[in-house]
């Protein structure tokens, strides 16, 4: 997915000039519809028992 989200944001200039780069994560704990799917998704409950055995 691509997007350019807009935000109400301000921070001061960079110390080299560049343009800033921005990393935009979205998480969500929604089940899909069965005919949708992630395009990556992590079960957090079965990672956390495997952590935790």
């Amino acid at each position: 997915m691509i997007m350019k989200p807009l935000l109400l944001h301000s921070s001061g200039r960079t110390t080299n000039h560049q343009k800033r780069r921005v990393i935009h994560l979205e998480f969500s704990n929604q089940v899909l519809p069965e005919e949708l799917h992630w395009s990556e998704y992590l079960d957090l409950q079965v990672v956390i028992s495997t952590v935790t055995q």
